[in-house]
């Protein structure tokens, strides 16, 4: 839940920053004709600069991270699910582990795209507000390098997105062999749901983003200059909405259904028990009525014989 809200407040800054960095620089502009020192109009832009880019740039790691952590989980509950009686569990160790890599893997690809902006001929500039600018990722649409990173970032995220609907979707066609014998069309719906649920909030989360991104990427017609600045808030949004919202949804669901899929693992096994006490129960009863049937048996020979 921490991570949640630390994950929104890093979204809610950066959209903050969108929504007022032309209004901010729009002032600057009208500062340096009133007169202001270079030095203060400089300093001023710093700030702004120096903000926008750890928001963005902590932002872009969280975002990335969210997609592998969403895989992870997505890949557990498939191991969890399918696989009950699996002796080698995944231990807390390991857990943090994986964690740290997603979050490490997350902070390596961010760290490429600025380093990338450094590179570029503005950011050769000694000028603190330049470089921060091309920090901020403003400008340098058109890099070859810079879109060949986005369009492997790109790949990465919808392969991890078709993945985790593989998984979720092995879930369903193949659960314990108990679903097989006991209300198995109630825990079947419930899978659905869950999976329904994972698979909507991804959906609302990554595609309008993607479909902005690549359509900017592409230079399609209707993303122009104009357009992209009036339209990026809203798209923006919905890409913070994944890595804000979605491992709290899926610690809540995943807690329901781990809690019904244990009672229910639990009346399966009581059932099981019973079944087995009762039947223990009619085997000693068969055999003591044997036992006893034999008993007469002899006692009827011997009184013969006698």
């Amino acid at each position: 839940m921490s991570g949640a809200i630390y994950l929104f407040m890093i979204a809610n800054t950066d959209l903050y920053l969108i929504n007022n960095y032309d209004t901010a620089y729009s002032a600057l502009g009208q500062s340096k004709h009133d007169n202001l020192t270079l030095s203060k109009t400089q300093a001023i832009e710093a700030v702004i600069n120096s903000t926008c880019t750890i928001a963005r740039f902590f932002s872009m790691i969280s975002l990335t991270a969210s997609v592998m952590i969403s895989l992870v989980m997505a890949i557990d509950r498939t191991i969890c699910v399918c696989y009950p009686k699996r002796k080698n569990r995944i231990t807390f160790k390991v857990a943090h582990i994986m964690m740290l890599s997603c979050w490490l893997f997350g902070f390596v690809m961010t760290l490429t795209y600025s380093t990338r902006f450094l590179m570029l001929p503005n950011g050769n500039s000694k000028q603190l507000g330049h470089i921060l600018q091309n920090l901020c990722y403003i400008g340098h649409h058109t890099d070859l390098v810079l879109k060949v990173i986005i369009w492997t970032v790109i790949g990465i995220l919808l392969i991890m997105f078709l993945a985790i609907i593989l998984l979720y979707s092995i879930i369903f066609l193949r659960g314990p062999p108990i679903y097989q014998h006991l209300r198995r069309r109630q825990y079947e719906m419930q899978i659905v749901w869950l999976t329904s649920c994972m698979m909507l909030i991804q959906l609302l989360s990554w595609i309008p983003g993607l479909i902005a991104l690549i359509s900017d990427l592409l230079s399609l017609a209707f993303v122009r200059a104009a357009l992209w600045q009036d339209t990026s808030p809203i798209m923006m949004i919905f890409f913070y909405l994944s890595p804000a919202i979605h491992p709290t949804i899926y610690i809540i669901f995943a807690k329901l259904y781990s809690q019904k899929l244990t009672n229910f693992l639990q009346c399966c096994c009581c059932v099981l028990i019973t079944k087995t006490v009762i039947n223990k129960a009619e085997s000693i009863r068969s055999n003591n009525s044997t036992t006893i049937t034999v008993i007469e048996s002899r006692r009827t020979v011997a009184s013969y014989h006698g």
